[in-house]
């Protein structure tokens, strides 16, 4: 019967100092990572966050203006790395595609790659500050059909597809967001919308 009870009791024993060994090696390898292991960043290179978009370079941009959200001016974006979050399509992401492949007219169009537009939501659901890329298959940069590019670029800044975050939110009604479309283009045809 006492071995039974040392048995378990060094299992025990065994378990807590293996949770307790992983617990000091995450908090050394994060330690070590935060103050030795990450990449220095030229901030004078980077000054600027993922969602940033010159606004001297960039399109749609007339009567257009991000909500201030402190009394300093300062603006506030949703979506850094990637876009904002899925609940900024009014509907849902299915139907915008489904908006943009029903409208898309194909007009004979041979151009494959893709068209990246990077805009802005202000707090309001108006879209503006609009950046076009055009990518080939090897992304290098390109020129696709002009009437291709300004049919795809007023059929995703209408104002309709995109709501605001949490409306009905105070916390969020200042907020602005950053967004992005890719149009996956094979002879002209969309073949994919991401993200």
């Amino acid at each position: 019967m006492y071995t039974m009870n040392w048995k378990k009791g060094l299992k025990t024993t065994g378990i807590i100092l293996g949770i307790v060994l992983v617990v000091i090696g995450g908090s050394a390898g994060y330690i070590y990572y935060v103050y030795y292991g990450k990449f220095p960043v030229d901030e004078a290179k980077y000054n600027h966050h993922i969602g940033y978009i010159d606004t001297e370079q960039a399109l749609y941009t007339e009567n257009f203006e991000l909500c201030k959200g402190d009394e300093n001016g300062n603006t506030f974006l949703l979506g850094s790395y990637s876009s904002s979050d899925p609940t900024i399509y009014r509907g849902t992401k299915y139907t915008f595609r489904q908006y943009i492949l029903e409208n898309y007219k194909h007009e004979g169009f041979s151009d494959t790659g893709m068209l990246n537009l990077r805009f802005h939501i202000n707090c309001h659901g108006k879209t503006g500050n609009l950046i076009v890329n055009q990518l080939d298959t090897d992304y290098k940069k390109t020129n696709f059909d002009a009437t291709l590019v300004e049919q795809l670029t007023a059929l995703t800044m209408r104002n309709e597809n995109w709501q605001v975050r949490a409306e009905n939110d105070s916390t969020f009604s200042k907020y602005n967001h950053y967004m992005y479309i890719i149009y996956k283009l094979e002879n002209g045809a969309i073949t994919e919308i991401l993200p």
